[in-house]
């Protein structure tokens, strides 16, 4: 991958970052929130230079792919839905519960880094495939987060579930992160937790990076994704259930995204495009 590209992945990454550390000493979401819509944003523009500039000389003037608008439209649904989680977390009707003999697990407050990087590993993930004008890959990866999403809004609300807040306490910064988490992030609102669309959202991440192939980097993400679902557990956000829920989801996500994108006959040069990204992304 060039410098130039790498450079980009980790300027959109660090913007979510630097608003999580804001918002955790602010006690605010307001940063959290604008960064994360910073992040998107900034890789969109990338998105948007980095595909012109690959594309074909037309008319003295580089058009972009079609698959390019294609995909600033879908960052728009996901961002429109992702607004909706919030909607959803509110009191419906009645209130599940998912806890089983599953759920003995300890509060241990080390891993709020990993649940509040979540957003960050969003960003990095789609600036990394925007950057590198992996579309295909792009494409199914969106398609798949917001089949999840749809899928959780809708069970939010005809089975609507509760996990009941933990104890604040740790050490600093841990404690004040966990404290974000329950009184900022969520404002005393738990009724959105199977499925579990942290889990769910690392999955399909997880398999992205497995996707792109780089020994490094995808190892680190993959890694991180499965200390976001170990947080979920040991932050007492959700239940095993929301994560076993939440990942089969994904899997079910990531199957029909791909079916629809990649796979489907009349994508005549999906299997020649696949190969050449994948070729893309080792340099």
């Amino acid at each position: 991958m060039s410098s130039r590209a790498m450079a980009e992945t980790i300027v959109c990454g660090a913007i979510v970052v630097l608003g999580l550390v804001l918002a955790v000493v602010l006690e605010s979401y307001t940063p959290h929130e604008l960064a994360y819509l910073a992040g998107i944003a900034l890789l969109a523009i990338f998105y948007v230079r980095n595909s012109r500039a690959r594309a074909p000389l037309s008319d003295e003037r580089r058009a972009l792919p079609a698959v390019v608008w294609l995909n600033l439209a879908l960052l728009v649904v996901l961002l429109i839905v992702n607004y909706l989680y919030g909607v959803s977390n509110r009191p419906i009707g009645t209130v599940h519960s998912m806890k089983s003999s599953l759920d003995p697990w300890p509060v241990v407050p080390e891993f709020t880094p990993f649940y509040l990087g979540f957003y960050a590993l969003i960003v990095f993930t789609l600036a990394y495939l925007a950057t590198r004008a992996l579309h295909a890959q792009l494409t199914t990866l969106l398609v798949a987060m917001i089949f999840a999403m749809v899928i959780g809004l809708i069970t939010f609300v005809i089975f609507q579930t509760m996990v009941p807040p933990p104890t604040i306490e740790g050490p600093e910064p841990f404690r004040s992160m966990l404290s974000y988490i329950e009184n900022d992030l969520y404002a005393g609102n738990y009724y959105s937790s199977f499925p579990s669309l942290h889990c769910g959202y690392s999955m399909l991440l997880a398999i992205a990076w497995v996707r792109i192939g780089r020994p490094v980097l995808s190892t680190v993400c993959v890694v991180f994704g499965v200390m976001v679902m170990l947080a979920t557990q040991f932050l007492r956000q959700h239940y095993f259930l929301d994560l076993v829920y939440g990942d089969l989801l994904a899997v079910a996500a990531f199957a029909i995204g791909w079916t629809l994108v990649e796979r489907r006959p009349w994508r005549r040069n999906g299997a020649a495009a696949t190969r050449e990204e994948r070729a893309v992304a080792q340099v």
